[in-house]
């Protein structure tokens, strides 16, 4: 018959070596505040690491909102001469006609509000500025308002367009991160409207359109004001968060596996 060295001596008194004591419904965890930090950064590794920006169809908006400006419709001229470069309107000169657009709108926020780790809060959108860039029209390096006003990201929507080059490129740190090219890749950017969010502490621009006409709407996403003070100053990865406690520990007790 097998048996286990020290098999008595362990399990002496019929008490397992290796418990711990607690209620059935107690969820073991390491001691110190440190550490409960970790736990929290770690669980979140799967679904954000490294991740400053994405993108989608913005399958809720429709295909046209419907924009004038103050009384005028906005008409995108094919002329060479029309389309270069380009320019910006701001809220108080647009008008949205279509109802819908806002509808869409709300509801894509409400969508990416659970992508924020805020299901079910009811965050604001705020249009502020949108955007007409012909050939050689470009917009510079610019980085996501967060200046504590609950501002979380940006949201960039791209309607239909037909264009070449003009992609987004997000930056941290100087470095760029990610690039974005609004369904380009799949031969859709000219079908139907895309959106591109930027967390907060990201730099991003919009580089030259080297053909066609890109248009493009830039929203900011907030808290709501009960909530501002939940805002967090930067969004930053799992990774820069787990570095930055790990660095506060003390060397001479770090244990934890």
């Amino acid at each position: 018959m097998f048996e286990c060295v020290g098999e008595e001596k362990d399990f002496k008194n019929g008490v397992w070596p290796f418990g711990i004591e607690g209620k059935p419904n107690d969820v073991p965890a390491p001691a110190g505040a440190e550490y409960m930090k970790i736990n929290k950064i770690l669980g979140r590794v799967g679904d954000e690491s490294g991740v400053y920006s994405f993108e989608g169809q913005a399958d809720t908006l429709p295909l046209i909102p419907g924009l004038e400006m103050k009384g005028a419709p906005i008409l995108v001229t094919l002329r060479k001469d029309n389309s270069t470069l380009g320019g910006q309107l701001r809220p108080y000169q647009l008008d949205f006609k279509n109802t819908a657009w806002q509808i869409g709108i709300d509801k894509l926020v409400e969508i990416l509000a659970g992508q924020f780790g805020h299901k079910g809060v009811a965050m604001q959108s705020h249009l502020s500025k949108f955007l007409i860039h012909g050939e050689g029209g470009s917009f510079m390096k610019r980085q996501v308002n967060k200046t504590g006003n609950g501002v979380i990201a940006t949201l960039v929507i791209q309607l239909p367009s037909l264009y070449e080059g003009g992609d987004l490129v997000v930056y941290r740190g100087g470095l760029e991160k990610r690039r974005h090219d609004f369904g380009k890749a799949k031969g859709i950017e000219s079908f139907l409207p895309h959106y591109v969010v930027i967390f907060a502490d990201a730099d991003y621009e919009l580089e030259k359109v080297t053909q066609g006409y890109r248009l493009t709407m830039i929203y900011s996403i907030q808290l709501p004001p009960s909530m501002h003070h939940l805002a967090r100053p930067s969004i930053k990865p799992a990774n820069e968060d787990l570095a930055g406690v790990i660095n506060t520990l003390d060397p001479d007790v770090l244990h934890y596996s």
